[in-house]
């Protein structure tokens, strides 16, 4: 989808004659692709930046340096086929199709979709996606973390509270942080169930 908005921008993507299916993309194919992308100037980093262990010769202050640098293309095709580490840096960036980019990685892990629900410094957009997504909702976690964000849509975090355990319940019915629409939410679900 990503790749079909660029080509409707003018931007040319390389390698984008060939169809691809991003679920089996190697991490070779994935290090070509950002090489291609990134350029002379950083292309020697695209080793680093497509292994999961994270950046091997350096640290996420290198790394967020470099993607201030990246152009919006560049920002979209790491997000897709970048480390958990670039994953979770540009999640949290100001553009949204970048964010998004991000959050639609097939490369994202269930683990790492449960941080980003717990975020509060990531954009609207992303959370609605998460709460979208029924095989990321399938986890406890991710719906108490998007039933408790205060920037999860309100509709999405009631449909939430409706899943969760007394004692969460009774802490959202109590926490400031949370919307007084979604703590009210709380409040009736724990009298329906005649535990207050």
């Amino acid at each position: 989808m990503i790749d079909r908005i660029l080509s409707f921008l003018g931007v040319q993507v390389p390698g984008a004659d060939e169809e691809w299916d991003p679920a089996e993309i190697s991490e070779c194919d994935a290090e070509a692709a950002l090489r291609a992308v990134l350029g002379e100037e950083l292309g020697s980093f695209a080793r680093s930046l497509v292994e999961e262990g994270g950046s091997e010769g350096g640290d996420s202050s290198n790394l967020y340096a470099m993607i201030q640098k990246m152009t919006v293309f560049q920002k979209i095709k790491l997000a897709r086929l970048g480390n958990t580490e670039a994953r979770g840096l540009l999640v949290k960036d100001r553009n949204k199709v970048v964010a998004i980019s991000a959050i639609s990685s097939p490369k994202i892990s269930t683990n790492e979709v449960i941080g980003i629900a717990q975020s509060r410094n990531v954009h609207d957009e992303v959370l609605r996606m998460i709460a979208l997504n029924r095989l990321w909702t399938r986890a406890y976690r991710v719906k108490h973390a998007l039933a408790t964000n205060p920037k999860c849509p309100q509709v999405m975090a009631m449909k939430f509270v409706n899943y969760l355990q007394d004692q969460d319940l009774k802490a959202i019915m109590k926490s400031k942080d949370v919307p007084t629409a979604v703590s009210t939410h709380a409040r009736r679900a724990l009298m329906k169930k005649g535990k207050i």
